[in-house]
């Protein structure tokens, strides 16, 4: 999928192959997610250059993740939680970024992408690609924060319930039981 998002007062849209795109209209953030091979094509005729493929967002050698040349910046992130759950499975995620477009190419839904497009959705007149890259980065932030905020509201849970002492006390008599039954003791030595 490819969403155009637009410098001026034009809502966002998805991008298809049949409709012709609006030349007058510029985008200042493209977001693929799961693109196929059209809308990558689409996607770098617009940025004027190549998009890295997956395999490339997914090289976990330093070298990879950052690069810079010709006023463009490549950031790759290997290994991205898309689903903001502990249930997400790692996906790469890459962006490239140029002084009038920034474009993410994702394999994964995000909150934080959501979030960003639906709060930005018509009202791009005052921000420039590099706003919108540094705006998904604190949204990316944003939303890690919270699923830090609620893993830590359950581990503190979880904590006061093993460390209670009704627990405690239940699991130092099986413990005590257990003790006696393999040392071979009786309970009427005890």
């Amino acid at each position: 999928m490819l969403t155009f998002h637009f410098s001026n007062t034009t809502k966002s849209h998805l991008w298809h192959p049949d409709v012709i795109t609006d030349t007058n209209n510029t985008p200042v953030w493209l977001d693929l997610l799961n693109p196929t091979d059209e809308e990558r094509s689409q996607a770098e005729l617009i940025l004027g250059g190549k998009l890295p493929v997956r395999e490339q967002i997914s090289a976990i050698e330093l070298s990879s993740r950052l690069k810079s040349a010709n006023d463009t910046l490549r950031l790759n992130i290997p290994a991205f939680v898309p689903a903001e759950s502990s249930q997400g499975s790692l996906t790469p995620l890459g962006f490239v970024l140029t002084p009038n477009l920034l474009v993410s190419v994702r394999y994964g839904e995000s909150l934080a992408f959501k979030h960003l497009a639906e709060s930005i959705d018509g009202d791009l007149s005052n921000n420039s690609s590099i706003d919108i890259f540094i705006e998904l980065i604190e949204a990316i932030v944003n939303v890690a924060a919270d699923s830090m905020e609620a893993v830590g509201s359950e581990l503190s849970t979880l904590s006061s319930t093993i460390f209670s002492n009704a627990v405690f006390c239940h699991a130092e008599s099986h413990v005590f039981l257990i003790v006696a039954l393999v040392l071979n003791v009786e309970f009427a030595d005890i």
